[in-house]
This record gives structure tokens, C-alpha cells and sequence, in this order.
């Protein structure tokens, strides 16, 4: 299966980075890890990531878990926020529950099938322009 994008996954859940692993296989993507926030969002200005999944529960304070949220956003990558409106795996009363799986399937699921139609189009345009300077020769 051809590569189709990197998708950064920033938890300290062992369990989740084994489900990422496994959705990587699936959907052909490169995976980049990381377990604590600073080491995930320098990842996001090196690597430049096609879709990062981010666990908020890495910073403990409000006020940070905002900056990251808005920074991330206003860098134009698609982005699932765990821990954020009822996604991922802890209760807002900081209770351990279950993990939440289909939030993060979903999301793999899709940015797998943007970045499947944007790789479509630019085929379609390289194939043109090559068409083209073929012909002008």
C-alpha cells in the first residue's frame, strides 16, 4: 500500500499508540509519536504532520491546553483533540473510563480519504502539465 500522509499522535496512552499502530498498517500512513506535549508540538513545527491526533490531558493547565488548541488550528492541520467535548478516554471528573475508539477511527478514516482525493488531483495536474509540455516540444 502506498504511503498517504503522517499523522502525529501525541498521548502517553500505550494502549492508543497500539491502535494508532494498527490504523497506520490499514490506511498506509507514516506514523510520528509522541509522549509529552512539548516533544508533540515541536514535532508539529519539524515534521509538519498531514493530521495529529493530540491527548489535551499531557497539559494538566487550562490556559495551555487553549494555546495548543489555537496554535495547531491556526497552523491548518487537520486535528482530533482527545480528552476535548467528550473524545477519548477520560471522564471530565478525571475518572479513568474506557477508551473511546470511534472518534479516533473516524478521524484516520477521513484525513486517509482527503489526503487520498488531494494526492488524485495533483496526479490529474502533473498529468496535464506533463501532456502538455509534451505537446509545445
Amino acid at each position: 500500500m502506498a504511503r498517504k500522509g503522517t499523522l502525529l499522535f501525541v498521548s502517553g496512552n500505550t494502549e492508543l499508540h497500539q491502535v494508532l499502530e494498527t490504523l497506520r498498517s490499514t490506511y498506509g500512513f507514516s506514523l510520528l509519536t509522541a509522549d509529552k506535549a512539548k516533544e508533540g508540538f515541536e514535532l508539529i513545527k519539524i515534521a509538519e504532520p498531514d493530521c495529529v491526533i493530540y491527548d489535551l490531558r499531557l497539559l494538566r493547565d487550562r490556559r495551555k491546553a487553549e494555546w495548543v488548541k489555537d496554535k495547531i488550528s491556526a497552523a491548518g492541520i487537520p486535528v482530533l483533540f482527545l480528552n476535548d467535548n467528550g473524545n477519548g478516554h477520560v471522564r471530565p471528573d478525571e475518572q479513568r473510563s474506557s477508551v473511546r475508539l470511534e472518534p479516533i477511527v473516524k478521524f484516520v478514516a477521513e484525513q486517509s480519504e482527503r489526503l487520498k482525493k488531494k494526492s488524485s488531483a495533483r496526479s490529474r495536474w502533473s498529468g496535464f502539465f506533463r501532456r502538455a509540455k509534451i505537446e509545445q516540444a
